[in-house]
């Protein structure tokens, strides 16, 4: 699922601001607009995350428990997992592989550090703007001029703040953080075939999202990190395009201050030079 998504409806206590649906308001309550406290952001955005962490678990184990009642797979046991699926004889969905951890990939890792850190900053620490300015500046996508400052002002505020992928550590710690609680909380919960013969058997976490970070981009509004709304938001664990402005080195700093030992079910990180640079 996307982290970016969860991000959105943290600001909003829970709604989507798409579709106007809430299946989980933020335990304290409050929208961006009203958060006191840095931290009350930060603990909106990991309260969502868990809630939806907790649906996944429930989602995959609901598909998996169908799967291993309706479908044998034997050919796909044998091939896969012969040394244990053929002396034990079960299928992998009945605990016949060696190794089964449930795969979730998350998305948008440097949208969410950048743009916590763009409320930090702007909002609590350096009081350029309010939260409510910048939850009205995210609701009209940056478009309404008519306010003091304008959305396209504000916006350049957001793309101004420091963005991880720099080795910037106030930034990058963020993204650190929040991913350590995304794995953590995801290899809490157990799959179907947890105790009945595989080493694992719990959800785990990736950031080999490889294309997705496109369309799940499409149904997630404004960012404060000063995207637009309904753009791609960034792939894997990969800085967002556009925002590591101080070279490779700096950009592989800032990716390997995270937990990359949580992420059991891969990592992804893209790094594109154009062919003028190299030339």
């Amino acid at each position: 699922g996307s982290e970016m998504c969860i991000r959105d409806r943290s600001l909003y206590n829970g709604k989507d601001p798409r579709t106007g649906i809430c299946l989980h308001k933020n335990e304290n309550g409050k929208t961006l607009s009203e958060f006191a406290s840095y931290q009350e952001a930060e603990d909106a955005f990991v309260d969502q995350m868990k809630y939806y962490i907790k649906m996944e678990a429930i989602l995959e184990n609901t598909i998996d428990q169908v799967w291993e009642e309706m479908l044998e797979e034997p050919m796909a046991a044998i091939f896969a997992c012969p040394t244990t699926t053929i002396p034990r004889g079960k299928p992998i969905k009945q605990g016949g592989a060696k190794y089964d951890l449930t795969g979730q990939q998350t998305i948008g890792t440097a949208n969410i550090a950048n743009s916590l850190y763009v409320i930090k900053k702007l909002i609590f620490e350096d009081k350029k703007i309010t939260g409510a300015q910048l939850q009205h500046a995210l609701e009209t996508n940056w478009q309404d001029e008519t306010t003091t400052p304008t959305g396209t002002q504000i916006k350049a505020m957001c793309l101004a703040v420091p963005k991880y992928g720099n080795d910037i550590d106030e930034v990058d710690f963020i993204a650190r953080d929040m991913m350590a609680m995304i794995a953590n909380e995801l290899s809490s919960y157990k799959n179907t075939r947890y105790g009945r013969g595989p080493i694992g058997g719990t959800l785990h976490c990736s950031t080999s999202t490889v294309s997705s970070n496109t369309p799940f981009g499409h149904v997630c509004g404004a960012t404060p990190d000063g995207r637009d709304a309904y753009m791609s938001v960034a792939d894997g664990q990969s800085p967002m395009r556009g925002t590591d402005v101080n070279g490779p080195t700096a950009a592989i700093a800032s990716v390997a201050k995270l937990h990359n030992e949580l992420f059991s079910c891969g990592s992804l990180y893209n790094m594109k030079f154009s062919p003028e640079e190299l030339s």
